[in-house]
């Protein structure tokens, strides 16, 4: 369902993926280049709910992630989508005083990682219009095999949860998942196994094109001399 706040001052810019596709990396990338010029916030969507179902689950059991195969997908999808028709309403006065909001994780990722909502299916498309839609989605694509080895490299939790074999299976699922919404979705796919400058260059220069904002590019320049000072 498209969205009914279709204007804004700020400019929505999100990043998907899954799970070690390298979107904080891309996000503090960028970040870094635009901040030389524009006002930009790095942010989560509905960040609250995830640490409140860690609070009541994965904290007492001392099991990180243990919430997932306790409270039903369904319920977290759902209450997801309230989180951000919230986070906006609440945030918005604060977001008017950035030019750029980069998400970390947009809609997309309910879709990929949660089953859709089915109950009460109808009120929730009309409250997630409510949800402004964003102006640029990345899809940050990066063969699951990769994915693997930097989640294991960096310890993270998902990886000694699941081992190495069943999250890459669990990836790869997910992978597919993403690459099917890529037929239907705007989003614009960065093939992160490439270098991180020329990544960041791609996205700035999307974003140029996309709000013709020439002072990105000025921005790109600077940006690109200072990281290699």
């Amino acid at each position: 369902m498209q969205s009914i706040l279709t204007t804004h001052a700020h400019r929505i810019i999100a990043f998907e993926g899954i799970d070690g596709a390298g979107k904080s990396t891309m996000i503090d990338e960028v970040a870094s280049v635009l901040s030389l010029r524009y006002e930009v916030l790095k942010e989560r969507l509905a960040p609250r709910m995830v640490e409140v179902f860690k609070d009541l689950i994965d904290k007492p059991a001392n099991e990180a992630g243990k919430y997932q195969d306790v409270i039903p997908g369904e319920f977290r999808h759902a209450s997801y989508i309230i989180e951000s028709i919230v986070q906006f309403k609440l945030l918005k006065d604060k977001y008017l005083k950035y030019d750029f909001l980069l998400f970390d994780r947009w809609l997309q990722t309910n879709w990929a990682y949660l089953p859709e909502v089915s109950h009460y299916r109808e009120w929730f498309e009309k409250v997630s219009a409510y949800i402004p839609t964003a102006d640029l989605v990345f899809y940050c694509r990066v063969d699951p095999s990769i994915a693997v080895k930097r989640l294991q490299e960096r310890g993270d939790w998902i990886f000694l949860k699941l081992g190495e074999k069943q999250l890459l299976a669990y990836l790869s699922l997910l992978q597919e998942r993403y690459d099917s919404m890529m037929q239907r979705n705007t989003m614009i796919m960065l093939d992160c196994e490439k270098n991180i400058p020329e990544l960041r260059q791609q996205v700035l220069e999307t974003i140029e094109q996309k709000f013709s904002v020439g002072a990105v590019e000025e921005t790109l320049v600077k940006g690109c001399a200072s990281s290699h000072e």
